[in-house]
């Protein structure tokens, strides 16, 4: 097994130990805002513990290869798939990792400006991989409740909204929910039907794609919401941003819904990914994800 993989399987398994219940209840009661638009609330986490905000502490520079997906993942503080594969990382890592481990957890796609190659490897955070399949079985034993894996089972929309051009980190909250409602108003049409729960929205409606018009359930997110004072990563200018996250989805019939009689749609998360990059706003990217072919992005 490579070391460096079993350094990253360590990393994460240790968000997951006892010595993790303070540091969790307190990341979940502190740092808790509201920011309201046209009457809807938005629900957000700014605090001094979320990833978002260890990832993004200076400008994030990616490596050439870096995909859509991996950059989005990145800066939400997220490893890729590559190096740690699902189930092996959990929603409450978002709130509870240290920047130290965060600076692991990206650090296959992704190294803070100014620092070389060199300068990673030494601190052992560097080209994390090798035996992917090795350490992928390493971190599914240690990295603690497999259940639910943000990165295979939610999206997100980040925004990355001009520091100087936002008084307060609600402001940015509000400009980035109004960016995702106007990208999904345009992409999905003709909404036959909305349903209003306590996280968000589903809609379902009409997307273009090449092989026609197709009906796509969505969904838009309104509490789960991550928001951080930072930076943009260097490909986007690396100013000073208030980085926002928005939790969104996309749904297709399964076989089970078939069984019951639902109609969650009938594209896939590529082409629902293909119909919103048509109306992607400035200073905006997102992922969708797909548990059978993987996700897809736009950046």
């Amino acid at each position: 097994m490579n070391y460096l993989g079993l350094a990253l399987a360590v990393a994460i398994a240790s968000t997951a130990g006892c010595a993790m219940h303070d540091r969790v209840s307190k990341a979940q009661s502190e740092g808790v805002g509201s920011a309201p638009v046209a009457g809807v609330e938005y629900e957000f986490r700014d605090s001094e513990v979320v990833t978002l905000k260890h990832a993004n502490a200076t400008p994030l520079q990616f490596r050439a290869d870096a995909t859509p997906v991996d950059k989005v993942f990145s800066v939400l503080g997220m490893p890729s798939l590559k190096v740690a594969p699902a189930g092996s990382y959990t929603a409450n890592q978002l709130h509870t990792a240290t920047a130290e481990q965060t600076k692991k957890y990206i650090s296959s796609v992704a190294t803070p400006a100014g620092r070389t190659g060199k300068d990673i490897e030494a601190i052992g955070l560097n080209a994390i991989g090798g035996n992917v399949g090795a350490a992928g079985m390493a971190l599914s034993l240690v990295a603690g409740s497999p259940k639910y894996d943000p990165r295979v089972n939610l999206g997100f929309l980040v925004c990355f909204e001009h520091a100087d051009q936002t008084a307060s980190v609600t402001d940015a909250v509000s400009n980035c929910s109004k960016k995702m409602n106007a990208m999904f108003a345009f992409a999905v049409t003709n909404v036959t039907k909305t349903i209003n729960v306590q996280n968000g929205q589903f809609r379902t409606g009409s997307i273009e794609t090449e092989a026609g018009v197709k009906t796509a359930k969505v969904f838009l997110g309104r509490r789960g919401v991550l928001a951080s004072d930072g930076y943009a990563p260097a490909d986007r200018g690396g100013y000073a941003a208030r980085i926002v996250a928005i939790p969104i989805n996309s749904e297709t019939t399964s076989v089970m819904d078939k069984v019951l009689f639902l109609d969650n749609g009938n594209v896939s998360a590529a082409e629902v990914a293909s119909a919103l990059s048509r109306s992607l706003p400035e200073g905006t990217a997102f992922y969708l994800p797909d548990q059978k072919s993987g996700p897809v992005g736009a950046y």
